[in-house]
């Protein structure tokens, strides 16, 4: 007697393998990504090139940390929160895994407005500005508007997590009467 596997549960592992094979295919094509970045890091400036290899490097992670990781199962349009089978199984719940994609996702925002603040204020004082324009701005002014970006996002996140993480241990009290379970249930 042999045993067939129903057409969805086969759709199911064909598009879980194509997930993988692009989680590879987007390492791979960091890499030529990332030499490219660093050959022409002597036509911009420098620290330039260090932010678009962070980017590139903070998007593979993340989707490292997405498919390979957490191997979400993946029902559209909302994502469950429920792992399915890891390729690394690292012990941690899915809220675990869910929060750190997050994260990376996140730490995109103070990388790519430090890309718009180094890329636009070199190429407006190359192109019109003096160098002792009033309307540069300073140095100081761009690491401090990065550090709101960046404090801002570290806020967000870590108020996010805290909550979730708080209302899911709500849920799971005890004590709590089936009201104040109901009110806490998202």
């Amino acid at each position: 007697m042999r045993v067939v596997s129903p057409l969805s549960l086969q759709l199911h592992y064909v598009i879980k393998t194509i997930r993988h094979i692009s989680t590879v295919l987007s390492m791979l094509f960091a890499v030529p990504a990332l030499i490219v970045v660093a050959l022409c890091a002597n036509r911009v400036s420098t620290r330039y090139s260090v932010l678009l290899s962070l980017i590139v490097v903070l998007g593979v992670v993340a989707d490292i940390v997405l498919q390979i990781l957490w191997d979400p199962l993946m029902l559209l349009p909302a994502t469950c929160i429920l792992r399915e089978n890891p390729l690394i199984p690292i012990p941690g719940g899915p809220n675990l895994y869910y929060e750190i994609w997050v994260g990376l996702i996140a730490l995109n925002v103070p990388v790519f407005g430090a890309c718009f603040l180094e890329r636009h204020q070199v190429n407006y004082l190359e192109a019109v500005q003096n160098i002792g324009s009033k309307f540069l701005l300073p140095i100081f002014v761009r690491h401090f508007l990065i550090g709101i970006l960046a404090f801002g996002t570290f806020i967000i996140c870590s108020s996010l997590m805290i909550s979730w993480h708080t209302l899911s241990r709500l849920r799971a009290a005890s004590t709590l009467s089936d009201n104040l379970k109901k009110f806490h249930a998202s």
